[in-house]
């Protein structure tokens, strides 16, 4: 009878669910159906300059604009489908005219054939494809004029929409992120009520985990291109893994003599250990090769770590602690901003936060149960987070050990010493045999890197540099609180924890990581953060604290029903605070940010990218001149070999004789000698 109850709740609880993804998606994907020329829209071209009916100039159409003002603006006015005209702010629609070398001009009061475009949108990008009624393609000439006088679709000289999205919520995110968004809120809400009202707490965490999801989906979504550092060294290094697992590389097959001392061109890449790029290699050859399945592994990674912050909260706590920490990691904005890849060392320190995390809960499970089959568990985690970031992934043995040299008892069993040996023995097993593989197999390479490592300590390395408060300043970004209330926070947790002995274990990791990372020469910003989610629960001990002694005190609030619902509509706004979703679109949309940004100079050049493949006769070419810091990108999406510096007479020469085919990115500032030979396939 129980069994059917619960069955008939949780069909109901779904079957509104659905309902209201339903009418939310309605509502957003609703205003989407508003007409182009409802609003006013401007143009712009790759490298940011607005395009503009200049009025000193017969109101010629010319992309020269460093901002948006009176003469930028226009209309599109639907004609049928994908027919559209334009029109300027002041009413004068855009026609070809054929007399001026085919010049887009501004002039014409009505409606002309010649002013009847097919406009083809791609609303990842921005990208619009503008072809004429003569059938050439809309392109922008080296002198920034727009004409009509393109066979072929122009990639360099392509056009973008500047369009703030058409949607209820009046947001930058798109609509498909939307709703995303609006379901994972939907799902933390509910399971911040659940919580709340119901004794059991499996359900409200089925939705809290859910939401979880629902956020991380949400925040792969958000950048439909390569960040910079170091996203696309990943992607390319484990794409060219896909097919040879145990030889990194990040130029597959290097055309020019290369350093191989240089982790950012060289062509044997051990700069970071393996297994979160053998993971993403997995899932590439298993589900495709694309930003989306870069980023899944990170997403999978950072949902179980929400169950690992609720169970460890939950040995060393009680069941309230733990479930704020565990909402407050899901609502995280820095972990976002990992799983998206735009924070240095992105999916890399996921992994190695998801490892070491492991390694923590199950060693914690084996002290709370006495159950030795955790001590597998423990090496094997241990063993993995080194294979994802070196040697801090042995943590978990400082407080094991320490706590046996403080117990008495501990102190002096051989068997306690045997158990931290084993797992100890098992971790070796897991990380040895690859690091004693690439000094083999790869001497020089992995002897530079060895000793790189080391070289973080001593030295500020790429200029990471910063004082002795760097770490603790950087609290605000990570956790978005200032450091002194997370200290405050660990204090307090100090205070709940059931047993001396997880109060030394925790504020051991803890006081280790901060002191090993404030002593090191090398600062960045997410070092500390694979163990966010000890400091999670200490924030989580913060909240539990604040609720029941101050908020909701029974001197305060008397009434059970209305203490609760304090409660929901305060931890809802926390996780609002948390998500920080204001600086989540400032970081990844357009708001507040100009042509010049690099989201705008991403976006621009990725559809570009995406092309080369299919533009070039085939695929024996070598490409040079590519855009700065995209040689990478370009390799990963198009498989051909790149370079950022151009073509000198040197290589022009060498290549010449190799008989290798020569490509070249063009900016209207190529050398005679490359313009003039019609061998090399220019890209512009």
């Amino acid at each position: 009878m129980m069994f059917n109850k619960h069955k008939t709740f949780y069909f109901s609880f779904f079957v509104k669910h659905l309902f209201f993804l339903g009418l939310l998606s309605l509502l957003i994907f609703g205003c989407d159906s508003k007409k182009q020329g409802t609003e006013v829209v401007s143009f712009y071209n790759i490298k940011g300059a607005y395009i503009s009916a200049d009025k000193y100039n017969d109101s010629i159409l010319i992309a020269d604009k460093k901002e948006i003002n009176f003469w930028e603006k226009f209309y599109l006015q639907n004609i049928n489908g994908n027919q559209y005209a334009i029109k300027t702010i002041d009413n004068l629609y855009v026609t070809v005219d054929t007399s001026r070398n085919n010049c887009l001009i501004a002039n014409k009061k009505t409606i002309q054939k010649e002013g009847i475009f097919e406009i083809v949108f791609d609303k990842t990008y921005d990208i619009i494809s503008i072809k004429a009624f003569n059938a050439n393609y809309v392109s922008i000439g080296k002198d920034k004029i727009l004409r009509a006088a393109d066979k072929k679709e122009p990639l360099i000289s392509s056009i973008y929409l500047d369009q703030k999205q058409a949607n209820i919520f009046n947001s930058y995110f798109n609509n498909y992120q939307l709703i995303f968004l609006g379901n994972a809120l939907l799902l933390l809400l509910l399971s911040i009520i659940v919580f709340n009202f119901r004794k059991k707490i499996n359900l409200s965490l089925v939705f809290l985990i859910l939401g979880g999801i629902s956020l991380r989906i949400f925040a792969i979504m958000l950048d439909p291109y390569l960040n910079i550092w170091d996203e696309r060294f990943h992607a390319l290094v484990a794409k060219n893994m896909m097919d040879n697992p145990f030889k990194p590389m990040l130029y597959l097959n290097p055309i020019l003599a290369y350093d191989h001392l240089s982790w950012v061109e060289n062509h044997v890449w051990l700069h970071k250990q393996p297994l979160f790029l053998w993971q993403i290699a997995l899932f590439f050859k298993v589900f495709g090769v694309n930003e989306f399945i870069l980023r899944l592994p990170s997403l999978i990674m950072s949902t179980i770590m929400i169950l690992f912050t609720y169970r460890i909260g939950r040995l060393i706590s009680n069941k309230k602690t733990a479930y704020y920490a565990a909402l407050l990691f899901t609502t995280s904005y820095y972990i976002l901003e990992l799983v998206v890849g735009l924070r240095s060392t992105d999916h890399n320190d996921i992994a190695f936060a998801f490892y070491l995390t492991a390694s923590i809960w199950a060693w914690t499970e084996f002290y709370h149960s006495k159950n030795r089959n955790w001590i597998l568990l423990i090496g094997l985690f241990a063993g993995l987070s080194i294979l994802n970031k070196w040697l801090t992934g042995l943590l978990v043995y400082s407080a094991w050990g320490l706590l046996i040299l403080y117990n008495p008892k501990d102190r002096k069993s051989i068997g306690k010493y045997i158990e931290l040996l084993l797992a100890l023995t098992i971790t070796i097993i897991v990380a040895l045999p690859w690091q004693l593989y690439i000094l083999s197999r790869y001497p020089n390479e992995s002897n530079y890197e060895f000793d790189y490592n080391s070289r973080h300590f001593f030295e500020a390395i790429e200029s990471h540099s910063g004082d002795y408060f760097f770490h603790f300043n950087e609290t605000v970004n990570i956790y978005g609180l200032h450091f002194l209330i997370v200290i405050a926070a660990v204090l307090l947790l100090n205070k709940i924890i059931k047993k001396n002995e997880y109060k030394i274990a925790y504020n051991t990791y803890i006081i280790l990581i901060y002191l090993f990372f404030t002593i090191a020469a090398t600062k960045i910003a997410s070092f500390t953060y694979c163990i966010s989610v000890l400091v999670y629960i200490a924030l989580g001990a913060m909240l539990y604290w604040l609720f029941e002694v101050i908020v909701v005190n029974k001197n305060y609030l008397a009434n059970k029903v209305y203490s609760k619902l304090f409660k929901i509509i305060i931890v809802f706004t926390i996780c609002i605070f948390n998500l920080n979703l204001e600086e989540l679109q400032y970081n990844h949309s357009k708001y507040k940010k100009n042509k010049t940004n690099y989201r705008t100079q991403k976006m621009t050049y990725i559809p570009v990218f995406k092309k080369l493949n299919k533009i070039l006769p085939d695929n024996k070419y070598v490409i040079f001149n590519a855009p700065k810091d995209e040689a990478v990108s370009i390799m990963f999406y198009s498989g051909i070999c790149t370079y950022e510096y151009p073509i000198t007479p040197e290589i022009y020469k060498d290549l010449k004789n190799r008989k290798i085919k020569m490509a070249s990115f063009d900016y209207g500032e190529l050398p005679e000698f490359v313009k003039n030979d019609k061998e090399i396939f220019l890209i512009n």
